[in-house]
């Protein structure tokens, strides 16, 4: 007897989900790829544009070193748990030890979404694998969206840490620790009350600051280049009317059989119009601490191409393969 077309109705179905399954199965694999390859590209799919929006201006506004306005975009959270002459100190620093941002790639995001006195709120925990320019490092940022406006919740930076290298003990390694701090006759004190007088003396007249400066500062920076920035300074911003110390740093190499100390004052300084950030570097020379270096941050003067004296310069070399290593003192980070 003939065969009714009814009966090849599952064979048909059957070969039809087959195939479902292959294009599902593809399309899986082909997903998982993407995930392994660059898991980033989902996790920023999922991430609110907001949040990531908030995170990438921060980032920039750090980056440009306008540390004001990166502050400024915390919340009440924020704001309670560092001040800005903290935020401002740790951000130098972040600077100076790793550079701007190149890339920094959202690695994990975390929602967590709260009810207080009737008003909701959503964080976005964003957990970022930042490339600067001096190497890389992980980052945490907490976005809070309350009404449709972000605001910076929390700032988890890296921990900072600053290598030594101990002196050379004969006869085999060194397995002692290094000195806390090489001796030095500038100390803390003496050295931001110098800075600080180079700074009025720059109000008075270049000659009085021009007498401060050492050899260091000389040999980037000639006589009538520092001239040509005292006036430009003036004529941009007129003169300081106060200025406090927001920022330290101390840089110890030793070098020749002596330690070599530079002492680094960052200063946010008042003008009669506007303000910027100015900062004085000291060195100990024969004749006492003097100036080594100078920079001012900001849009209407123009700084000459000129960079801070290496403190690694003439410093002794590399240890030999069973000698003593640098050894690297770990910081904390900034938690914010």
């Amino acid at each position: 007897p003939k065969q009714r077309s009814g009966a090849r109705v599952p064979a048909v179905f059957a070969i039809g989900c087959l195939a479902l399954a292959v294009v599902l199965a593809a399309w899986t694999l082909n997903m998982a790829g993407k995930i392994v390859r660059r898991p980033e590209t989902i996790v920023n799919k999922i991430v609110d544009k907001g949040a990531r929006d908030t995170a990438e201006r921060f980032f920039k506004r750090l980056d440009a070193g306008d540390i004001e306005a990166a502050w400024g975009m915390g919340d009440s959270a924020m704001h309670s748990k560092t001040t800005l002459r903290e935020f401002r100190q740790y951000a130098f620093a972040l600077q100076a030890q790793y550079g701007p941002r190149v890339r920094p790639v959202i690695k994990s995001v975390k929602i967590d979404k709260k009810s207080l006195n009737r008003e909701s709120s959503t964080l976005y925990t964003l957990t970022f694998e930042t490339e600067f320019r001096k190497g890389n490092a992980h980052e945490t940022l907490v976005i809070a969206r309350r009404d449709g406006a972000y605001t910076v919740h929390a700032y988890n930076g890296p921990a900072l840490g600053m290598a030594r290298r101990t002196p050379k003990k004969p006869g085999g390694r060194n397995t002692t620790p290094s000195p806390p701090e090489p001796t030095s006759p500038m100390d803390t004190e003496s050295a931001q009350a110098l800075a600080a007088r180079f700074l009025d003396a720059m109000n008075t007249g270049a000659a009085a600051a021009w007498d401060m400066t050492g050899g260091s500062f000389r040999g980037v920076m000639d006589r009538s280049a520092f001239n040509k920035l005292v006036k430009d300074i003036k004529a941009a911003h007129g003169k300081r009317l106060d200025h406090s110390a927001v920022g330290f740093n101390s840089t110890s190499v030793f070098a020749n059989g002596r330690a070599r100390v530079t002492i680094t004052v960052t200063f946010s300084s008042r003008f009669e119009k506007g303000s910027a950030l100015e900062e004085v570097t000291l060195e100990q020379t024969a004749d006492g601490p003097a100036v080594a270096f100078y920079s001012i941050a900001s849009e209407a003067v123009d700084m000459p191409d000129i960079r801070p004296p290496d403190p690694f310069e003439n410093a002794e070399p590399a240890p030999e393969p069973g000698m003593e290593q640098p050894q690297i003192e770990p910081g904390r980070g900034l938690e914010i």
